[in-house]
């Protein structure tokens, strides 16, 4: 009896990666939306963290041995900037990403317009994308003026864009219009009653809450913060430079996202707000009997 035969041939093929952040629509609607980038503020000589803003890329590649990506930074007019980004590669995935010191880049090529172009090959395919569009200005009080400031720490698996971001603690920061504070206390209070009727205090706990409230945002904006900073954050850091804010010490205020954001669409515009609550990161505000 004969045994049939059939030939069998071994192929290898690459898994195609998810796509990268939002950045450029599918297609454009005529509108009178006018360019905005970013408004991203530093200080020559000043080393206050909320002082200097920084922003982050990142890009994801099949396979580091055979794909590419680039990090440059361009002043309006396509002049490549003075100052260039750093490319670090992830150390738990196929990726990269560059970070800008933006007092540096105030340093040695000053204010004024820019825009980070990251140029990639996946695949044997040459591509480019534009990552953001930033208006750099010295900080100032009036260049601040009525703007909050959120500052984040990535650290871990991030699914829309199917990177790992552990050990790599990438820090990304956007600032925009808005309001952050309104502290209430919560105070969780434990009281001991004797028999004569006598209260005593055990213990008293401060579990405060903050609010962020965001001017009507585009769509950037939106998708940034709740796509990465409320997200994806191991850390997070709030500043509020509003000059009628109750307090004034709401200087990268360490906290964490305590409830879900609320998104407040405008009707017939493509602008939104969101609204968001946070809590402090460390509870030790307490007070107790030993």
């Amino acid at each position: 009896m004969s045994t049939e035969r059939y030939n069998r041939t071994k192929q290898c093929f690459k898994l195609k990666r998810k796509r990268n952040r939002l950045i450029n629509p599918p297609e454009e609607y005529a509108t009178k939306d006018c360019c905005n980038p970013m408004l991203v503020l530093a200080k020559v000589g000043e080393y206050e963290t909320w002082k200097n803003d920084i922003t982050s890329a990142w890009w994801k590649l099949t396979d580091k041995l055979t794909d590419g990506v680039d990090f440059k930074l361009y002043k309006k007019g396509d002049v490549l900037a003075s100052y260039q980004p750093s490319k670090v590669e992830f150390t738990y995935d196929d990726a990269y990403y560059a970070t800008i010191k933006w007092q540096e880049v105030l340093g040695l090529d000053g204010a004024g317009c820019y825009y980070l172009k990251i140029t990639y090959t996946i695949d044997g395919q040459n591509g480019e994308v534009i990552w953001g569009e930033y208006n750099l200005q010295p900080y100032s009080l009036e260049t601040a003026k009525a703007t909050i400031r959120v500052k984040v720490n990535l650290n871990q698996y991030y699914s829309i864009d199917d990177i790992n971001f552990k050990s790599m603690n990438v820090v990304d920061c956007l600032r925009f219009g808005g309001f952050f504070g309104n502290m209430n206390p919560n105070f969780k209070i434990d009281n001991l009653i004797y028999e004569n009727r006598k209260f005593e205090n055990v213990q008293r706990e401060r579990i405060a809450t903050y609010t962020m409230f965001t001017d009507p945002l585009m769509f950037k904006y939106t998708d940034l913060l709740l796509n990465v900073y409320l997200l994806a954050e191991n850390n997070i850091w709030l500043s509020d430079y509003n000059s009628f804010n109750h307090s004034w010490f709401l200087k990268d205020k360490e906290l964490i996202v305590s409830n879900s954001p609320e998104v407040d669409y405008k009707e017939f515009s493509r602008l939104a707000s969101i609204t968001c609550e946070f809590t402090d990161k460390t509870r030790n505000n307490l007070a107790k009997y030993v």
